[in-house]
């Protein structure tokens, strides 16, 4: 078997506020070279993968706080994550 790309996904539900959840997911594909360890490019793809999905993420996030008005609800977990994920992009 020839295998000539690799693919991966990446995918988390996270509670925001009150009965409210988000589940941003990322795929990604990156074509092998010939002669290229699976292993490492798999390794390879999964660390852009994450980088990229914690972009997603804060988008994500982000647009629940717009929606929102900036108002803060009961149990809110927003403003923890948006630190979070902010201090993880830096």
């Amino acid at each position: 078997m020839k295998v000539t790309m690799i693919e991966r996904e990446i995918s988390h539900k996270l509670q925001t506020g009150k009965f409210e959840m988000i589940a941003p997911t990322l795929r990604m594909r990156g074509e092998l070279d010939p002669g290229e360890d699976i292993d490492a490019a798999r390794k390879a793809l999964g660390e852009v993968l994450a980088n990229e999905f914690n972009k997603v993420l804060l988008d994500e996030l982000r647009m629940v706080h717009t929606r929102r008005g900036g108002k803060v609800v009961e149990d809110d977990q927003l403003p923890d994550l948006l630190q979070h994920v902010k201090s993880m992009l830096k």
